[in-house]
């Protein structure tokens, strides 16, 4: 009797467990329509030549990896694949939109030029410890990426650390003490500590 009660419950749970799979996002066994696609950044820049993969946001969310038919307006200034991803081609601007089996559309606006303003800039490392005579690569990170515009490297002290080239990170220890180097783009700077050492101790680097 306990091994006949024991297989009912059994049974009772698969069904239950089977009615959820079929069950749609509102609890019925009706599949849930979409309601909503949304593509972020809304509105984006970029440069021609780069690529970028839009955000996906699909209500409701048990729709989330449903396919999406997507779609350029202007395939001169860029295209997209059906994985989503965008590859901007010209100078312009496009609408990309993705488009829902089940009808709802999400777009973005998108803006193509070889001359993307910068919006910031961050050196790292923050603090450069080199020996004498050493050199060493300062990284500059452009906000927004895509910017393709030149960063000017300088030193506060060349006596101390300069830059062959003030197109390029690269920095040459000449002799002990400390001194500041800025990487600037536009109105933007960003500024990084430079220690040099005449001894034994070899150079490390800190910062984020």
């Amino acid at each position: 009797m306990i091994k006949v009660r024991n297989a009912f419950l059994y049974l009772i749970v698969l069904s239950a467990s089977a009615i959820a799979l079929l069950a749609g996002c509102g609890g019925t066994t009706e599949e849930a329509k979409v309601e909503l696609v949304s593509l972020a950044p809304s509105d984006t820049t970029i440069a021609a030549g780069k690529k970028f993969m839009p955000r996906v946001h699909i209500d409701p969310p048990c729709r989330q990896k449903d396919p999406l038919y997507w779609q350029s307006s202007n395939e001169a200034v860029a295209v997209v694949f059906p994985t989503g991803e965008v590859l901007a081609m010209s100078d312009g601007e496009a609408t990309i939109s993705a488009t829902a089996a089940d009808g709802p559309k999400g777009e973005l606006h998108l803006t193509v030029g070889y001359d993307v303003p910068a919006s910031g800039i961050q050196v790292s490392p923050e603090v450069l410890r080199i020996n004498v005579n050493k050199q060493a690569m300062f990284q500059a990170k452009v906000v927004p990426s895509v910017y393709d515009g030149e960063i000017k490297w300088s030193s506060a002290d060349e006596k101390i650390a300069s830059f062959a080239n003030p197109k390029e990170g690269l920095i040459t220890a000449h002799k002990a003490g400390e001194t500041e180097i800025t990487a600037r783009i536009n109105s933007y700077s960003s500024k990084a500590k430079v220690i040099v050492y005449n001894g034994p101790e070899e150079g490390k680097s800190s910062g984020k």
